[in-house]
């Protein structure tokens, strides 16, 4: 038998259960916090790229598309909802002309670790045109 001066070992436990518990419910509600302004800052920054006239995209180091704000979504003539997300320069026609050199300076880019800045590149527009437009590759 156990007296009221040593607690049985069920209630140590029990005891023990609710602090680990308000500890882990804790940390959920911080992490509940921290997605919602991650997701606030995500939002934030898609309309302020979106908002800007200029063509903005982010590659990984394949060379696949991991963003294009709207300027450049519409530069390369994608379609309502098409996010172009995944693809290369390789997989749109207003690209694939020029492809190989666009992949051989964001090699170069990324192999210097040094930007290239205001470089004047051919374009396919999406009627089919040729234009001319300047571009800053970082890398990131």
């Amino acid at each position: 038998m156990t007296s009221a001066a040593d607690p049985s070992p069920v209630a140590d436990r029990t005891e023990e259960l609710a602090r680990a518990n308000a500890r882990l419910s804790a940390e959920v509600a911080a992490r509940e916090v921290a997605e919602r302004e991650l997701v606030r800052q995500l939002q934030l920054f898609r309309g302020l790229i979106d908002a800007i006239p200029d063509s903005i995209y982010i590659k990984d180091a394949q060379g696949r598309y991991l963003i294009h704000n709207a300027a450049d979504r519409l530069l390369l003539g994608l379609a309502p909802g098409d996010d172009g997300t995944g693809r290369t320069v390789h997989d749109f026609p207003a690209t694939v002309a020029n492809a190989a050199a666009y992949t051989a300076d964001d090699r170069a880019v990324l192999a210097s670790g040094q930007p290239v800045i205001n470089r004047e590149e051919p374009f396919t527009q999406p009627d089919g045109s040729a234009g001319w437009f300047l571009t800053t590759k970082v890398p990131v």
